[in-house]
């Protein structure tokens, strides 16, 4: 059981059809910081400790070679955790919870997956898989979507969009890219 555990949720080579590239992105470390908006005092500690201001929902920072996405009104991802002052995901997550009081700092690295769908025709698989404007999703930004039924998150890069869900749902949206792209 511990194999599994410790097996990427998705060991399939990147697959590239016409102008679009598919691939799993292997042992990404991410964590997700939570606290009241509300909580000045609370989102003050936060910012102390990265070092910089939070990004507004919908926006994506850099912070240390990290990203960090703003998902929700009080909700962030941190994308590339590991790179943060080099430690591993789980001693970042616990140097911020020591600094953030009634917030939390969960490693969710191995509950989730990550996607990166690129190539300069991505937008036309995208745009299969939810109803939102795909094309307004800009480097420096993301959003929250249902992505082929799935609860999603959607963070654009120059060249690409991640494409981030729970990883039980790994095999499903990887098959349903992959047909998609047909």
């Amino acid at each position: 059981m511990a194999e599994l555990v410790a097996a990427p949720p998705l060991a399939e080579k990147a697959v590239t059809r016409g102008a679009v590239v598919l691939e799993a992105v292997q042992r990404q470390a991410v964590l997700r910081l939570r606290l009241l908006a509300q909580d000045a005092s609370a989102v003050r500690r936060v910012e102390e400790a990265l070092g910089r201001g939070l990004p507004a929902t919908g926006d994506v920072v850099t912070v240390d070679g990290c990203r960090l996405a703003g998902c929700a009104p009080g909700d962030w991802l941190l994308l590339d955790a590991d790179r943060l002052h080099d430690e591993s995901p789980i001693d970042a997550a616990l140097h911020l919870q020591a600094r953030l009081g009634a917030a939390a700092a969960t490693v969710t690295s191995d509950g989730l997956v990550t996607l990166r769908i690129g190539g300069g025709e991505r937008h036309r698989l995208l745009a299969r898989g939810t109803t939102m404007d795909v094309g307004a999703v800009r480097p420096g930004h993301c959003a929250r979507t249902r992505f082929a039924g799935v609860a999603a998150v959607l963070v654009a890069e120059s060249d690409a969009m991640l494409l981030l869900a729970a990883r039980p749902h790994a095999a499903y949206l990887w098959r349903w890219c992959h047909e998609a792209l047909v």
